[in-house]
């Protein structure tokens, strides 16, 4: 199930803020084989692989910075903020970049990064 961002916000690497967010996705699944044994009867058994996430940061453009901060192959860690307690650290390869044009202004207005994991992450709960 995927989480979604509330009243979101996201960091990267030493605690740099990305700029604007409007919101992001986390979605963690895990690998899986089939195979059948010699006490299934004739039917298949699902086993559990490794696990990943994947999901997605949405911001506003930054029309004053030249160059972005985050693109396709960087490395980093991201801080998902839902709110002020509770977050999910996790380092990403940043795997897309597209930009949303509004065409009646004639400018960039949405950033959205892709990103996979790279390694295990960490939940932080309040009173966990």
């Amino acid at each position: 199930m995927p989480l979604n961002s509330l009243a979101a916000d996201a960091e990267h690497g030493a605690a740099v803020d990305v700029v604007d967010v409007l919101g992001w996705t986390f979605n963690e699944t895990c690998s899986t084989s089939r195979r059948g044994t010699s006490d299934s009867a004739g039917f298949k058994k699902t086993f559990a692989g490794t696990r990943m996430a994947s999901g997605e940061i949405r911001c506003l453009f930054d029309q004053s910075v030249a160059a972005p901060a985050l693109k396709p192959g960087d490395s980093t860690s991201l801080k998902l903020i839902t709110d002020g307690n509770d977050f999910n650290t996790v380092p990403v390869i940043i795997n897309s970049r597209a930009l949303t044009v509004d065409l009646d202004e004639g400018t960039v207005i949405e950033e959205t990064l892709g990103w996979e994991s790279n390694g295990a992450w960490v939940e932080t709960r309040a009173g966990s």
